[in-house]
């Protein structure tokens, strides 16, 4: 149970994902609708550089309107570098 846990925690932090527990099968509906709606208003955006540039170490993405959430991977996929 702990391994599930610890992969399912890394896992979605990983990935720019998220883990939501829900305490009761009634609350399903809800965050069934709250996930369409997410799906639904998602953006990709793409970061690109010249390879001839040294790659930056970290960079940071963020949004200045309130109620908005940035998500994004802290790793990338294997096998891309």
């Amino acid at each position: 149970m702990r391994n599930r846990n610890v992969v399912l925690a890394d896992g979605t932090s990983r990935t720019g994902g998220r883990r939501d527990q829900l305490l009761t099968e009634n609350a399903i509906p809800e965050k069934m609708k709250q996930l369409a709606d997410e799906l639904t208003h998602q953006y990709v955006v793409t970061y690109g550089r010249p390879d001839t540039l040294i790659p930056p170490q970290r960079f940071e993405v963020s949004v200045t309107v309130p109620g908005l959430k940035a998500r994004a991977r802290t790793r990338l996929p294997s096998g891309k570098s």
